[in-house]
């Protein structure tokens, strides 16, 4: 019965739920998940008694809840979590899915260490790997990447010293008693043993990944040139289909073009819900208050897409007449070469440039333009995750030349949400960093806060932290002077569990990690805190090089901080009509030259 043994419910930041059935690697602990993840999917959408639950998201051996924490709270989820329970796990039919692999060569560089660790020949290890049906556990990592288990001991291998910088999509890897497919090329650290031409993720597809928990994945051999050509039928890893992130060719009523493109601006929303299970990120806005209240100051819902930009902004042509307003880190941006100001709705003329040099403090900024940028969504969502090329213009950062649609202002808005009233506001949406300075984040206790042992989390609160040179949206590493204190965990393993953002993770090394907007879905490192929702932004906007100090909070502090937080967006907020942009021209007349200013009515 799945109504008896474990199920211990905890926060895991002040937006998620963490429903932990065991420790344990088994297919009955990863049944129960699946199920419980259902049974929550279903009783949501069955009544009002979900209100705020986003999603539920199965891993081995545990569920991630997601709320909006302005909806509800963690007490009332579990509640519900809890009422939603099924009594006997899934009994549903298992698909076998059928993988071609070839095995070896290029395609597998690690079969022949493996088959010498083993004693076996490579046509051996080859004939073990495929001799069995793999249960998918979950999917994470990537989007897509299904984690199998039940390797047959003979050919269980570590993993590799160093992880290669670059895997090709289609590897088929060992890990232990784990193998697995890359959906896309990536780094990694898992021994590769062959290739399999079959697409294991499409966003044109509904749902995206071919492989879902639950399934049997069987292995047959193909040869390798039969890979090349299976790899290029409709389906395979190499098929050239149109890409649906691509950005929509042909004449715009309403367009910009990038001039330059920063050092690096991609469209971003407020993220992609209801895909965790396919182990696709959120994703989104790094800093959402300052990206909704960009779209707020143009009439935008807070959901329209708006340009995230770091550190350096780009250089944009109007090609139509437009309203933009920029919000987040401040820039001496300048239009057609005359200042405009930061938190402000400002027109812009057709034939207008904005460039938008280095910021002065913090490290990201958001422009919005009214009606938001019109690229074409996937999953749900306009934000680029490069990573798996999602969303935006084809999936990446802007380059120079690019063409970005503008919808219609005010199409995007949804019932509830307010009139384009506000032109102006006050102040930043979060706290800015300006070097020199050391950045205040708050943090709630993580699930393994305690398992690590006394006195590490006191130690991660006591101390500041650099965030490191390789930080991006995926991760922020940060650099101390001493290791975390973990001598509660030892040499254990962790089952990977959900992670999202804002988890604190405590690697071996004692260095720890924050994972950001762009996050993996799940991961095998403890997960000391959380940084709370309301302090998100403020973590966003510290660069590379700034200076962090951790304070730990309580989960009632973390409410109250969020709601403050919001109090303070509509504080900001002011009412009048927007500044006009003037419009300068240089006349000769005579041969004599006059300088003339245009205000437009």
């Amino acid at each position: 019965m799945a109504s008896q043994g474990r199920f211990d419910c905890v926060p895991l930041g002040d937006d998620a739920l963490l429903v932990r059935l065991g420790d344990e690697l088994s297919e009955e602990l990863n049944g129960r998940a699946r199920s419980l993840a259902d049974a929550v999917e279903a009783a949501k959408a069955a009544g009002p008694a979900g209100e705020g639950i986003i999603e539920a998201s199965p891993a081995y051996s545990s569920v991630l809840v997601d709320f909006d924490p302005l909806l509800t709270t963690h007490a009332k989820v579990e509640a519900f979590v809890r009422s939603a329970r099924p009594s006997v796990p899934g009994g549903e039919a298992r698909r076998v899915v059928r993988v071609p692999v070839a095995y070896g060569g290029d395609a597998g560089p690690d079969l022949e260490s493996i088959a010498a660790e083993a004693g076996l020949s490579a046509d051996e290890v080859a004939a073990v790997h495929r001799g069995r049906d793999y249960p998918v556990y979950m999917l994470g990592f990537a989007p897509g990447f299904p984690y199998l288990g039940g390797v047959d001991e003979r050919i269980a291998s570590g993993r590799l010293k160093t992880p290669r910088p670059r895997i090709p999509a289609g590897s088929v890897g060992i890990a232990g008693r784990q193998t697995g497919v890359y959906p896309f090329d990536s780094p990694g650290g898992w021994k590769l043993i062959g290739r399999t031409p079959m697409r294991l993720f499409d966003p044109r597809k509904e749902p995206p990944a071919v492989l879902r928990p639950g399934d049997l994945v069987r292995f047959y051999p193909i040869g390798h040139d039969e890979f090349e050509s299976m790899s290029r039928e409709p389906g395979g890893i190499a098929d050239e289909r149109e890409d649906p992130c691509d950005s929509p060719s042909g004449p715009e009523s309403a367009a910009i073009r990038v001039v330059k493109p920063g050092l690096s601006t991609t469209i971003q929303d407020l993220g992609r819900r209801g895909y965790q299970k396919y182990g696709v990120p959120v994703s989104g806005a790094m800093d959402r208050l300052s990206a909704r209240l960009a779209n707020r100051l143009v009439g935008n819902a807070p959901s329209a897409a708006c340009l995230e930009t770091t550190l350096i902004g780009p250089t944009l042509e109007f090609l139509s007449d437009a309203e933009f307003a920029v919000a987040g880190a401040p820039t001496p941006m300048t239009l057609d070469g005359e200042p405009v100001p930061m938190y402000a709705r400002v027109r812009a003329r057709r034939g207008s440039v904005l460039e938008m040099p280095p910021v002065g403090r913090g490290a990201r900024s958001y422009v919005a333009v009214a009606g938001g940028f019109a690229v074409e969504p996937a999953l749900g969502s306009r934000s680029t995750y490069a990573r798996a090329r999602l969303g935006g213009v084809s999936g990446r950062r802007l380059e120079a030349g690019d063409r970005l649609p503008i919808g219609r202002p005010g199409a995007n808005l949804g019932p509830g949400d307010r009139d384009r009233e506000p032109v102006r506001a006050r102040t930043p949406g979060v706290p800015l960093y300006a070097a020199g300075e050391t950045a205040r984040v708050r943090v709630v206790p993580g699930p393994e806060a305690d398992a690590l042992g006394p006195g590490c989390l006191e130690a991660f609160a006591s101390r500041e932290y650099r965030v490191s040179a390789d930080s991006d949206r995926m991760g922020y590493r940060l650099e101390g002077r001493d290791p975390l204190p973990m001598a509660g965990w030892g040499a254990r393993e962790m089952l990977s569990s959900a992670v999202n953002f804002g988890t604190v993770q405590a690697p071996p090394s004692g260095m720890p990690i924050v994972m950001m907007a762009d996050r993996q879905t799940c991961g095998g490192y403890p997960r000391l805190a959380s940084v709370i929702g309301a302090d998100l932004g403020v973590l966003a906007q510290v660069p590379p090089g700034g200076v962090v100090r951790f304070e730990i909070a309580s989960a009632a502090e973390a409410g109250a901080a969020l709601l403050e937080r919001e109090r303070e967006l509509e504080a900001a907020l002011i009412r009048g009509q927007p500044a006009p942009v003037v419009r300068r021209f240089v006349v000769t007349v005579g041969g004599e030259r006059f300088d003339v200013e245009v205000e437009p009515r």
